[in-house]
Order: C-alpha cells, then sequence, then structure tokens
C-alpha cells in the first residue's frame, strides 16, 4: 500500500508581524524628517515676516475670537480682505510662538513634523490598499505602501510646502486628510474622529473642501456593489454640513 504524504501548501506571502509594520512607520518618519533637517536652520522669508512677526493674533490667546471671525488677513486690519478662511492656521502658530517664541526654527520644526506625520499616514493608507483581505497583512502587501511612503517623505516637489513657514496650511491639511481617509469607513468613535479630521484639514486649507468627494470615489472604486447608494448619503451627510 502506498501512502501518500500530505504537504500543507505554501502561504502566498510571509505573514507582517507589528515589528514589521512599525520599522516601516519609523523608517518612513525618519526619513521624512532627515530629509527636510537642515531647514531648521533657517529663518523667515516672505509671508513669515507678517504671517509670524507682524502677526499679534498667536501672541495672546484672547484674539481667538478675531481668529474665528475673520479672513486669514483680517489681522492687518481692515483694509485687508481675502475670501480664505483659515483659523487652524493660525492656532498652530500661536501653539508654536508659546512654546517657540519668535523662533524660526520652531516654526520650521513644526512643517517638518507634520510632513513626517502625512508621510507615515500615506504609508498607514496605502496599506490599506494593498492588504489582503483573508491572509491579513503580508510582507509582500507592505513594500508597495512602504515604497510609495519614502517616495512622498522625500520627494522634492514637497520642498516648498515644508520648508517655507508660510506652507503650513497645505502640510498640515495633507495631514489631516489623510488621518481622515484612514478613518473612514470604520464604526463608532473612529467615524467621528475622521469626520473631525476632515473639520480640521477645511479650517487649514480651502482645498479639504474637495475630500468629501474624494472620500466618495475611493469608497464607489473599491466597495462597489458592497455599499447602497443610499448609505452614502447617510455616511457622508457629516463631511458636507
Amino acid at each position: 500500500m502506498r501512502i501518500r504524504r500530505h504537504t500543507p501548501p505554501l502561504p502566498r506571502s510571509l505573514p507582517a508581524s507589528g515589528t514589521t509594520s512599525s520599522l516601516a512607520v519609523i523608517t518612513v518618519l525618519l526619513a521624512a524628517f532627515a530629509v527636510y533637517f537642515n531647514s531648521l536652520f533657517n529663518g523667515f522669508v516672505y509671508d513669515d515676516s507678517y504671517q509670524i512677526l507682524k502677526n499679534p493674533w498667536i501672541r495672546d490667546i484672547g484674539h481667538i475670537r478675531e481668529i474665528f471671525s475673520n479672513s486669514v488677513w483680517g489681522f492687518l486690519g481692515p483694509s485687508a480682505t481675502s475670501n480664505y478662511y483659515r483659523p487652524v492656521m493660525h492656532l498652530i502658530y500661536m501653539g508654536t510662538y508659546h512654546i517657540f517664541g519668535p523662533s524660526a526654527g520652531g516654526f520650521h520644526l513644526v512643517n517638518v513634523l507634520f510632513h513626517a506625520g502625512a508621510s507615515v499616514m500615506a504609508f498607514l493608507v496605502a496599506s490599506r490598499l494593498f492588504r489582503e483581505t483573508e491572509a491579513g497583512p503580508s510582507v509582500t502587501s507592505l513594500a508597495p505602501p512602504f515604497v510609495a511612503a519614502l517616495l512622498f517623505a522625500t520627494h522634492p516637489v514637497h520642498t516648498e510646502a515644508v520648508t517655507w513657514i508660510a506652507g503650513l496650511p497645505d502640510v498640515s491639511f495633507t495631514f489631516f486628510c489623510l488621518l481622515s481617509l484612514y478613518w473612514s469607513g470604520k464604526p463608532g468613535a473612529a467615524y467621528l474622529l475622521s469626520v473631525a479630521a476632515f473639520f480640521l484639514a477645511a479650517l487649514c486649507k480651502e482645498t479639504a473642501l474637495t475630500f468629501p468627494f474624494l472620500l466618495v470615489s475611493y469608497d464607489f472604486s473599491f466597495f462597489k456593489g458592497i455599499v447602497q447608494y443610499t448609505s452614502y448619503l447617510r455616511l457622508f451627510a457629516a463631511y458636507l454640513r
């Protein structure tokens, strides 16, 4: 009688441990910080002198009411009109000013940290796209998100937004939008956090208002046939208010 040995099928890919994901996150974080580390020694240029050095709003917490009731250039007086509304920008400047004072290095550090955070969020969001639905995350599925996040972290196209202090609205709204996208589609508190992150992004820069349409496109592309059309109205109603 011939005995047949049973050989279990080989896994399609090696499972990724929490350590592997953590190392990827740390590497992306360090890469984003390293390429812009030299910006910490730069000074104020162009709009920085107005938005930081000549901005009385960021020096006193008592100006929060003016920050939320005026346009972005309202601190220059009644003659300064603008259709930009970015109160969170002033709040971040205020917090930075109270920690570092009128030191350019502190403001540059905040920009770099936002960019590093956005790079990590790019990795986490991309990991969701490449994650295997049945077997869970694997080393193979983490490779494309890791490479994409490294490119995002080190690509020179971000230089102006990261190294220019006045570029804070760009790096901050990008971080909050990616954070909102990562938390979207999850039940309970995560959904509320996603809406809150989008709200902050919209108060950082007006470009964030396009995010709900991106979110609908994302869900429709990846979950077509799973989510009912009527569910979209309930799911995204909070983002459109």
